[in-house]
């Protein structure tokens, strides 16, 4: 967590001046270099999701992922909240577009660790990964606003 924490609040500094929507695909491509650079981090994410199959995790280690977790969603939140008061997002729950974005980025670094899922997707995961930020977000661009073109 050290290093991912470390890594993410100077690249939230660094991308500080970013217009809002990109600051967003910036703090998405954080999170795709971050798994890129340092997969064995994600392995948490597995080991909680498969307690029933590994035995469950101390109550620690599950208290101290969560707070990690939501600390991640609470800075996607406020680039959220950002972009709605530059107008360059339509208003919607930051709280809920924010757990959007990190179940939608979890999915994908997780398909990435499977060999089948990766021959299935066919598409290289970043290109996927950065299409899927596209997307996600051009739905909440202002009416008569293109995003990410």
């Amino acid at each position: 967590g050290s290093v991912w924490d470390a890594n993410l609040q100077n690249r939230v500094k660094a991308n500080a001046q970013l217009a809002s929507v990109e600051r967003l695909r910036d703090l998405w491509a954080f999170y795709l270099e971050h798994w890129l650079e340092y997969p064995d981090h994600f392995r948490i994410f597995w080991a909680i999701d498969n307690q029933a199959v590994i035995g469950e995790l101390p109550d620690e280690v599950l208290e101290t992922i969560s707070a990690l977790w939501e600390q991640n969603l609470q800075i996607l939140s406020e680039a959220l909240k950002r972009a709605m008061r530059e107008e360059s997002l339509i208003e919607c729950d930051s709280w809920e577009v924010a757990q959007i974005l990190w179940t939608t980025a979890n999915a994908l670094i997780q398909s990435d660790a499977i060999q089948t899922r990766r021959d299935l997707r066919r598409i290289p995961l970043e290109v996927i990964f950065q299409d899927a930020i596209r997307f996600l977000l051009r739905g909440l661009a202002p009416p008569g606003r293109r995003i990410f073109d």
